[in-house]
């Protein structure tokens, strides 16, 4: 079974002045559609990446290791202080990260390594592009992923 590191919602709740202002006008528009123009990462990779950075692949060797971190990743997502964090947490890197290090920080694999989990998040690699993107999406060579999608993505 493949997980989703972000099988979660995210939060973002506009202030009463936002709703009641006028909607401003379109300037740019970004086609980013989750796992579609740039792909995540899945669970189980990026666990493999930050225990190869921390020293800690024996650990998702072990039976049912990986199921279990998700399992924290999705409890611990529910507390109120993490949902807390998750509010905003696209609108700026410190915020997603914020977010994402108070998340994490209750998952018993990632705490204490949430700075390198949060590295081995925003790598470049793994935002290379699908292999069938549409007419209007730029396609790159896999030798230009690190590239096309640290400038189209940063810290995120």
């Amino acid at each position: 079974m493949i997980h989703a590191l972000f099988e979660t919602p995210s939060a973002y709740r506009p202030a009463p002045a936002q709703m009641a202002a006028p909607v401003p006008a379109v300037e740019a528009v970004l086609f980013d559609f989750s796992n579609t123009i740039f792909q995540m990462i899945d669970l189980e990779t990026w666990l493999h990446r930050v225990g190869v950075a921390c020293g800690r692949t024996a650990v998702l060797d072990e039976d049912g290791a990986v199921p279990e971190i998700a399992r924290q990743l999705r409890d611990a997502f529910r507390l109120p202080g993490v949902a807390a964090l998750q509010e905003g947490r696209d609108l700026s890197s410190q915020q997603h990260r914020r977010a994402m290090r108070g998340w994490w920080e209750h998952v018993d694999f990632l705490r204490g390594v949430e700075e390198t989990a949060y590295r081995e998040l925003t790598a470049p690699t793994p935002g290379c592009p699908t292999p069938t993107p549409g007419p209007h999406s730029v396609r790159c060579a896999p030798a230009d992923c690190a590239s096309a999608s640290s400038a189209t993505s940063p810290g995120t």
